[in-house]
């Protein structure tokens, strides 16, 4: 439970303290160690991925388009899609390095992300013929999607069914918007990943944090409790912050053991964590 609460920690800061050195520091272990139980607990989350992120069903779908259309949204509608930036502090150390640079416009950048993703590249096992997502005017038009209407070069306004169109969908579009806030809000690690991607170990840990902090997000959400009035409220039972608190204090009295033991099995674990992630082999030696 206490590397669980080391990783929680360091998906949910972000900022100076929100680096592995910092946040070994603050719970009384090695940076090995803090690396170490993190890779472990995003791999254990990155596990619960098909369960918390799934594309809806067909049902579900046609219902989708059924409340979109009561939104003003005509029919075929069945989600909002939009880009997020979640900026890297330091680039990782590989030859195309510089490719992580953003030099392209955030239009481009959301259109070529949206048609390269397996959700266009396989659309037919995601979408039913007619069906198709909500985007903003960065978005490509296309069979599966359908961007806000952008004005016409000369024209002084759109047409009164495009306006109507625009302002309809501009209110349901806020709603994805508000997604990413409440992700960021809840794991700021989302403002800016503080992480050395010194290999392939390094980068398949920063996208599995990613991933691990939407899949949070959406366990959260199902689970009912992302909103409380009570700002007091304590998440931990009796027994559970007992047990955090023996394993606090046995950590500390080992920390020496410890230090090394977590270095040496952060190595060792490099080509395990690659694979459950799901980012191929690498040669560790």
């Amino acid at each position: 439970m206490y590397q669980l609460s080391v990783a929680l920690y360091l998906l949910g800061h972000d900022g100076s303290g929100a680096n592995m050195n910092g946040v070994g520091h603050t719970f009384g272990v090695s940076e090995g160690t803090a690396t170490l139980w993190t890779k472990r607990v995003v791999v254990a989350i990155v596990s619960l991925e098909k369960q918390a992120m799934r594309w809806p069903d067909s049902a579900t779908r046609a219902a989708l388009v059924k409340k979109f259309a009561e939104e003003g949204i005509p029919g075929g509608c069945v989600g909002v899609v939009d880009g997020v930036m979640i900026p890297f502090y330091q680039t990782p150390a590989r030859p195309d390095a510089a490719d992580f640079f953003s030099y392209k416009s955030r239009s481009c950048h959301d259109a070529r992300v949206f048609n390269a993703s397996g959700l266009i590249q396989n659309a037919a096992q995601h979408f039913t013929p007619g069906q198709y997502l909500l985007g903003d005017s960065a978005f490509p038009a296309g069979d599966y999607c359908v961007p806000i209407i952008k004005l016409q070069r000369n024209a002084q306004r759109l047409d009164p069914p495009e306006a109507e169109f625009n302002l309809n969908a501009s209110s349901i579009r806020v709603l994805i918007e508000h997604t990413f806030g409440m992700a960021k809000l809840c794991w700021q690690c989302l403002r800016g990943l503080r992480m050395r991607m010194k290999n392939e170990t390094d980068e398949a840990i920063a996208t599995g944090m990613i991933r691990a902090c939407f899949i949070l997000h959406n366990l959260h959400v199902a689970t009912g409790d992302w909103y409380r009035q009570d700002s007091n409220h304590d998440p931990l039972t009796d027994a559970e912050r007992q047990e955090l608190e023996q394993d606090r204090a046995q950590w500390v009295q080992n920390r020496g053991a410890g230090n090394g033991a977590g270095n040496g099995a952060g190595e060792e674990e490099q080509g395990e964590v690659i694979e459950l992630l799901g980012l191929g082999a690498v040669d560790t030696g």
